[in-house]
């Protein structure tokens, strides 16, 4: 388990990309496994003053995938903190939008990612919240009301 803030990042003018190495369970969606676990690196982008506020609080970065309904979904990664500053979040994680936007949602609303994007945090890419929806890649229109 990693203890201290040591990922590897890539500065993109004012946007920090954060390197996050992901360990997959070797067991699949329908029963078939692989010798080995799978291990792969995601990219999660923010916004410099949100990567030096994860920095400076010596945060546990982690994502995590909304399920699917059928095996062709491809899930969609969310990014959390497990830990900030000492502080261990009840259940392991703290949704990153949550921590970007500086509060919890009301019931019934989410974090709205303006290109879809869950692992893109930075504050140009959220328009605040939006409604959620139980079907995975349906998304709320404010144009439409739909």
């Amino acid at each position: 388990m990693r203890r201290d803030f040591d990922y590897d990042v890539r500065a993109k003018g004012e946007s920090v990309c954060i390197l996050i190495p992901h360990h997959a369970s070797n067991k699949g969606q329908h029963g078939q496994s692989w010798e080995m676990p799978l291990v792969y690196t995601l990219e999660m982008l923010v916004d410099r003053d949100t990567y030096e506020r994860l920095k400076d609080g010596n945060a546990l970065l982690g994502v995590s995938y909304a399920n699917t309904r059928v095996s062709t979904q491809t899930p969609l990664a969310r990014a959390h903190i497990g830990r900030i500053s000492g502080i261990t979040y009840p259940g392991g994680s703290y949704p990153l939008p949550w921590f970007v936007l500086g509060s919890r949602p009301a019931p019934g609303l989410i974090a709205d990612h303006i290109n879809g994007n869950g692992l893109d945090n930075r504050l140009q890419n959220k328009r605040g919240w939006g409604k959620g929806s139980k079907t995975m890649g349906v998304h709320y229109n404010r144009s439409t009301g739909k």
